[in-house]
């Protein structure tokens, strides 16, 4: 059998809504959460904290169809590794890698059951991941 992929943790869960900065407002105002990162983007990609390492990331929706975009992203600490681990599984990506805002490496790839999982390789000292693992 296959190694499998080095999952450091889960990094965060991704959701699609029409509009992240209202949105984000809402959860800063009634759940305390706090603003990590937030792209340039017009709407903004903007991720949220709770506390305890984990995040949310509100992606902007253009539409309905957006709504299949909700995601589980996890986090590893070699993307070339992760990704020949998934393809040694059968496992194909929905895309190749590719670098995200602050310089991170991502892929997306689905679970048997048709979940969208992602996985990310964080730039060390970036916002996100001096939130996430303390650095």
């Amino acid at each position: 059998m296959s190694a499998a992929v080095s999952v450091i943790g889960v990094e965060h869960t991704g959701v699609m809504v029409p509009d992240p900065p209202a949105l984000a407002r809402w959860y800063r105002e009634t759940l305390g959460a706090v603003e990590i990162s937030r792209s340039t983007d017009d709407p903004p990609v903007m991720f949220l904290s709770f506390g305890g390492g984990a995040l949310l990331e509100l992606i902007p929706a253009k539409g309905d169809a957006d709504r299949d975009h909700v995601h589980l992203c996890l986090s590893v600490d070699n993307m070339d590794a992760a990704v020949g681990a998934l393809a040694a599984h059968g496992v194909a990506l929905e895309k190749p890698v590719f670098t995200a805002y602050e310089g991170s490496a991502v892929a997306f790839f689905r679970d048997p059951a048709g979940n969208l999982l992602q996985l990310v390789q964080r730039v060390p000292n970036s916002g996100i991941h001096a939130e996430v693992y303390g650095s």
